[in-house]
């Protein structure tokens, strides 16, 4: 009678999407996560932005991070920022910020948004090419 359950619970979790590993149950990753929301400005002031998006939950680790490649040439990405995330396995989808520092006013700038897990592997999508020009000194671009 035993096997049985555990077979069945097996099946069900399997089922559910869930793996068993030694470090407990974790959402299977998505063969390729993709953006719900693509990549969008949601603050930008006093040489700082905020770029906001979502994504398939990526399963895995519980920490993940949205990383940005930015600069003002599209050609020459060259600049990094990353935040970390933390994962919620009871959503379909995660949210990342991520928050840009040392920006110019009045400057265009260029990026391309991605997630890596916590052991820094790619989740395996990638925004495609964003633009957004800060405002000028003194000025603001509210949050959403």
């Amino acid at each position: 009678m035993f096997p049985k359950v555990t077979i069945a619970a097996t099946i069900l979790v399997a089922a559910a999407g869930i793996t068993s590993t030694s470090a407990g149950l974790l959402p299977k990753r998505p063969a390729r996560p993709a953006f719900r929301t693509p990549p969008a400005l949601e603050l930008a002031h006093h040489g700082i932005a905020v770029l906001r998006w979502s994504m398939d939950n990526p399963g895995g680790t519980d920490v993940h991070h949205g990383v940005v490649r930015f600069g003002d040439d599209p050609a020459r990405l060259t600049q990094v920022a990353r935040s970390p995330n933390r994962i919620n396995r009871g959503h379909a989808t995660t949210t990342f910020r991520v928050r840009l520092t040392g920006l110019r006013p009045g400057t265009t700038y260029y990026f391309r948004a991605a997630a890596v897990d916590g052991k820094g592997a790619p989740d395996g999508a990638e925004s495609g090419l964003g633009t957004f020009t800060m405002p000028g000194a003194g000025e603001r671009f509210p949050a959403r």
